[in-house]
């Protein structure tokens, strides 16, 4: 029996609606590692609350963990927050393993990771660089499991998700001021602000609910054009939902495995959205077969199991 220990991040208000509708992909994946009769606590801070059932691990929340650490034997680190450090260190006899998406893909001083997990292989050089004699390894990012196809009609050409706070870095300006205007397009997110093209309908949509809006669309585009982002979860979420998608040139996330000649492309500025519409055209000419691809390279129960004989080795 292995005992793991997942540290998830801040407790909030989305926090308890992802438990409360299941569909939070951190905790998923977490959960679908346990093998048998191996046992599974998750961490998150600043909840007085101290203990909530997610399937078969233990939520656990506050400012430490309860119980003695130096009996846990897996350490899943997600995001590279130094105020897991306190905790790490009472991890003494752990196999410490960290993902940290964007600029922190590289852990700082407060980590001593024994195996680090990385969305591209620019990653993984730029890791090797600094933690030379520390395993790395690419892994899949699923989508979480409430995402597939929908029964819906097709009723937009392309939807792009994107939150207001976020408008610059998730490519919102740029769609807006670039977008042809014979396409119609469904924009998912917090409001931006800023004045959308007639084209252009918005909407915030809670992720639960993501999966309808997006089988009501036939092409995915992934406009991030910020050389930063790093495998955001709108990719396998649209390849789960069977859409193609475009993506920008320069996101780091595992291209080769994502991207084939059926679920997408990656594209430059100037190619952009002649590659959607060519996508597009030939989705209504044949079937492209993306979910059977999520299927059998990209789903959760897939990540699960490969990233679960990778952390143990």
């Amino acid at each position: 029996m292995a005992k793991w220990l997942m540290l998830r991040g801040d407790w909030d208000e989305r926090t308890a609606d992802s438990i409360r509708l299941d569909d939070d992909m951190w905790l998923q994946l977490f959960n679908g590692m346990l093998n048998g009769e191996d046992v599974g606590r998750i961490w998150l801070r600043g909840n007085d609350e101290r203990e909530i059932e997610y399937r078969d691990c233990m939520i656990e929340s506050g400012l430490s963990p309860k119980g003695d650490l130096s009996q846990v034997d897996y350490v899943f680190a997600r995001g590279g927050f130094d105020y897991y450090a306190p905790i790490l260190d009472k991890c003494t006899n752990a196999k410490i393993v960290y993902y940290g998406a964007g600029r922190r893909h590289i852990p700082s001083t407060a980590f001593h990771p024994d195996l680090i997990l990385v969305d591209s292989p620019e990653q993984k050089s730029e890791v090797q660089a600094v933690f030379e004699r520390v395993e790395t390894s690419l892994y899949v990012k699923p989508a979480a499991e409430c995402f597939e196809p929908k029964d819906e009609e097709k009723s937009f050409d392309m939807c792009f998700v994107a939150n207001g706070q976020q408008a610059s870095f998730k490519g919102t300006e740029w769609v807006y001021s670039t977008i042809p205007s014979h396409l119609h397009i469904l924009h998912m997110g917090y409001p931006s602000g800023i004045e959308s093209p007639r084209n252009v309908i918005t909407k915030r949509t809670k992720r639960a609910f993501m999966p309808w809006d997006y089988s009501r669309c036939c092409v995915g585009i992934v406009p991030y054009f910020n050389n930063i982002d790093s495998c955001p979860r709108v990719i396998p979420e649209m390849l789960a939902c069977d859409m193609p998608i475009v993506v920008a040139e320069g996101l780091r996330f595992w291209a080769e495995k994502y991207i084939t000649p059926d679920t997408g492309v990656v594209a430059n500025g100037t190619d952009f959205w002649f590659e959607a519409e060519r996508l597009f055209h030939e989705r209504q000419n044949r079937p492209l077969g993306i979910r059977e691809y999520y299927e059998n390279n990209l789903s959760m129960p897939i990540a699960c199991r490969v990233l679960g004989v990778v952390i143990r080795g």
